[in-house]
């Protein structure tokens, strides 16, 4: 049996809650699957208007649980249209939520997210499109993954390493996105623009072979003007 593109079904799942005009999105985190909405304060919250927040259902990533997922969605888009939405209904699915992952957790789940969509050589594309999601590297990946961890890595790499601090930045916030971490790195990129790096200035054919007769390679072999080994003696 063919396995199922998890992401894919989930952003046509979105696309089409949204066309049937509901304010509800579903997310996968990890192997579970959430819902995502504006959605009033919790009671016990400190905070006194809506804001975006997440229903855990206890539903797995998988077909069925994206049915069951869609059924949730609809039931409550409707009873925020018709300001019914009561947390009340749904302390049961989100008692004390899931345990929260770990960095190093949310990496791993990551990498199993994308792997399918990298390019053949998947590990080497890994580690070079994704390198800075390593666990060590993204905060202790024994501690859980907060918008404060995020923020120390970023920060820890130099100002004056502008490309590396913005690749850092958009790579953390796509884990950050992925792992439903609110938190907004962009203020802590540099503006790294690569058009304003000086282009290098490289000679002419005219002007390397004015020059460079013989040319000498670093281990003192010379060459002939007209570029072939000198393997006669002088």
């Amino acid at each position: 049996m063919a396995q199922i593109d998890i992401a894919a079904e989930i952003r046509s799942l979105n696309r089409a809650l949204k066309a049937d005009g509901h304010r509800v999105a579903v997310q996968a985190r990890g192997s579970r699957l959430y819902l995502v909405a504006t959605l009033p304060p919790k009671p016990n919250s400190t905070k006194r208007k809506p804001h975006q927040q997440r229903i855990a259902l206890h539903l797995g990533a998988s077909r069925m649980g994206l049915r069951r997922a869609k059924s949730m969605a609809i039931l409550v888009s409707d009873q925020l249209d018709r300001d019914r939405f009561d947390w009340g209904e749904w302390t049961a699915l989100n008692a004390d939520d899931e345990p929260a992952k770990t960095a190093g957790e949310w990496i791993e789940a990551l990498r199993l997210h994308v792997w399918d969509d990298l390019p053949d050589d998947k590990e080497f594309n890994w580690q070079k499109t994704l390198a800075l999601f390593r666990p060590q590297q993204t905060a202790p990946s024994i501690a859980p993954l907060t918008s404060e961890a995020l923020i120390t890595v970023a920060l820890a790499i130099p100002e004056e390493k502008s490309a590396m601090r913005d690749r850092t930045c958009r790579q953390l916030q796509r884990l950050a996105d992925f792992a439903g971490v609110q938190v907004d790195l962009s203020p802590y990129r540099t503006g790294y623009n690569p058009s304003a790096v000086a282009p290098r200035t490289i000679p002419s054919d005219a002007g390397i072979e004015a020059r460079s007769h013989p040319l000498i390679t670093s281990s003192g072999v010379p060459f002939r003007p007209d570029g072939h080994l000198r393997t006669e003696e002088p």
